[in-house]
């Protein structure tokens, strides 16, 4: 059983500098949108990060290498910049993986791909992140008083 995972996996999984590197730089931007996430709709942190963790590991099992999900860290700016509650957090991430599932069995997502301008892709990202800053702007950075002010520019 141990060679089986040793000739299967274990050739396909590297870890270097490189690897590393990355892991920190999807730890940047998955951690803060998850204690977003836990913070607006009260989902339960343990059942969050051991969900989170072992779709990381799979994930690394199945290709070689953890694959950032990036259709789910849009779901968590939408739930914190909309103030979604957990059952519709939990809809939108089961209908997510339903849809990419079926796109990526049945070989439609390079079509989709295909279709989709790259243009069209950093627009949604540009508004996402726009909203997050109005957010913070609006509501969070005021809601600290001066502190929130001196952190927000320190943070910049």
């Amino acid at each position: 059983m141990i060679d089986y995972f040793r000739n299967t996996i274990g050739s396909r999984i590297r870890i270097d500098r490189n690897e590393l590197s990355g892991a920190f730089g999807d730890i940047g931007t998955d951690l803060p949108l998850i204690i977003g996430l836990l913070i607006v709709s009260g989902l339960n942190p343990v059942n969050v990060f051991l969900l989170f963790g072992l779709s990381q590991i799979f994930s690394g099992l199945v290709y070689g290498l953890p694959m950032p999900v990036q259709p789910l860290k849009a779901v968590a700016i939408i739930a914190i910049s909309q103030n979604l509650g957990s059952n519709m957090i939990l809809a939108a991430g089961i209908s997510l993986g339903i849809v990419m599932l079926i796109l990526n069995k049945s070989g439609l997502i390079k079509y989709v791909y295909g279709l989709i301008p790259e243009c069209v892709i950093r627009g949604i990202q540009f508004g996402l992140g726009v909203n997050l800053i109005f957010l913070a702007l609006l509501k969070y950075i005021p809601s600290q008083g001066l502190s929130g002010i001196i952190l927000a520019v320190v943070g910049l």
